[in-house]
């Protein structure tokens, strides 16, 4: 029997899983470990925006204009390298101060009222976004992004406004990088909650800490997260983790 020949279309259609590497947002608490762990992952590289690599004994670039921003992704995509890994150490001082200079530096004050400026670095993060998705199909290399976290206001329809961690971004930011990311964790150390009575029909509570670090991806009243896996539970803060749940390309 005569195979049948494919349309146009049929050739266009891709059948099953894209294992592509992951897009990973980690934020949390200064000093928890989010570059530590970031790396371990195979052969990083790590865009310095805040000078905060320590003792860690990684390959960086420093990044203090949004122009060498700009440039550098574009070398990660069209030189040829040895790294595996893209790390933006961190995404907020990209957002503040790179991308918040850079606006002022280009437009005139009068210029970026009612919300301007907060638009304009939202489409600048997403320029960035868009380069690393084009080294992560082209050159295949993880993306991991790093985020200090804030506590912040919520407003849900459904309940009384609450406080819940975020990563500490504008917005209107923050936004496209959600979409943008495979998955969001938030690291914080375990807390539980003891109560002990006081008397007089009173009660005294305070967090107690394992000291052990997790790093959560499913959204909770108490922190934004997300993933694209089916990750149903949080995970130890822990590269060896995050190999066994996240398709990590070139992973030992």
């Amino acid at each position: 029997m005569a195979k049948k020949e494919e349309s146009e279309l049929e050739k266009m259609v891709h059948r099953g899983k894209t294992a592509l590497p992951p897009r990973l947002v980690i934020y949390g608490s200064h000093g928890i470990g989010k570059s530590s762990i970031a790396s371990q992952f195979p052969k990083p590289i790590f865009l310095d925006t805040e000078d905060g690599l320590g003792t860690l004994e990684v390959d960086s670039i420093p990044i203090k204009n949004y122009q060498t921003m700009k440039e550098t992704v574009g070398y990660l995509v069209k030189d040829k390298h040895e790294w595996q890994t893209i790390v933006l150490d961190s995404v907020d001082w990209l957002s503040q101060p790179v991308i918040r200079d850079y606006i002022e530096d280009t437009h005139e004050s009068k210029d970026l009222g009612y919300g301007k400026d907060h638009q304009l670095a939202a489409q600048l993060l997403q320029e960035i976004l868009q380069g690393f998705d084009v080294a992560r199909r082209k050159v295949g290399m993880n993306i991991v992004i790093l985020s200090h976290a804030i506590i912040q206001r919520y407003e849900d329809p459904r309940s009384d406004p609450y406080d819940r961690y975020v990563p500490d971004l504008q917005r209107r930011s923050m936004m496209p990088l959600m979409e943008w990311c495979d998955a969001l964790g938030f690291a914080a150390y375990d807390i539980h909650i003891r109560k002990s009575d006081k008397g007089f029909n009173k009660e005294s509570s305070r967090g107690i800490s394992s000291g052990e670090r997790h790093l959560h991806f499913n959204e909770t009243p108490a922190y934004m997260a997300k993933n694209r896996y089916a990750i149903s539970e949080s995970i130890l803060l822990d590269y060896d983790a995050l190999v066994d749940i996240l398709p990590i390309h070139n992973a030992n």
